[in-house]
């Protein structure tokens, strides 16, 4: 009889060992569980924010690009080549000289920087 009680007092106390110990494993559980759970909150977040962001990038970027073609197709009509603005022919005898100082000039710039073409 005494071993009978010495046997169920043996497993009664590894009984509610185990008890304990499985309780301490589902409360840490828990709580690493609610990390998790807040983790992927914040992360989902973050995605969202992340996407939001891209999609503002990416239509910023889209915009930068329209006004480069808008500046690009307004710039070229504007773009003198020096050769068609020297090769000015002043048809009124009165502007000779400036005519004169043109060619001059036109000499002058093509030797400086068109000495190596």
């Amino acid at each position: 009889m005494i071993k009978q009680r010495k046997t169920i007092g043996i497993f009664s106390v590894l009984f509610l060992l185990v008890v304990n110990i499985e309780k301490i494993i589902i409360l840490n559980n828990r709580t690493r569980i609610e990390q998790l759970n807040q983790r992927n909150s914040d992360l989902k977040t973050i995605s969202e924010i992340s996407d939001s962001l891209d999609i503002e990038l990416a239509y910023s970027f889209n915009k930068i690009e329209e006004y480069l073609t808008f500046v690009r197709s307004k710039r070229n009509p504007l773009i003198l080549n020096p050769i068609k603005v020297l090769k000015i022919s002043f048809s009124h005898p009165q502007y000779q000289h400036f005519k004169d100082g043109l060619v001059s000039f036109k000499k002058y710039f093509y030797k400086k920087y068109f000495r190596t073409l």
